[in-house]
């Protein structure tokens, strides 16, 4: 993305958005951003330093971590 792209267009941004929100493939992801699965994720490597299926784990872990530091519980967090 280039200082004149806004946010919203901008297909990689879009999918880390997607991916905070719902755990979707990299296929599905992909075709929700207009892009193909290997452009998207090499363009998401290059932007994030993680590959979306990295990413979203790392995601999933840091929510469940805010869960149980919130006073969740291991089943709910989950």
């Amino acid at each position: 993305m280039d200082a004149t792209t806004p946010p919203d267009h901008d297909p990689i941004e879009q999918a880390r958005r997607l991916l905070d929100g719902e755990p979707l493939g990299l296929d599905a992801l992909a075709a929700r951003v207009g892009l193909g699965p290997h452009a998207l994720r090499r363009r998401f490597i290059e932007r994030y330093g993680l590959s979306p299926s990295a990413y979203l784990a790392q995601h999933r872990l840091g929510r469940f971590k805010r869960q149980l530091r919130g006073g969740g519980d291991v089943t709910r967090a989950i």
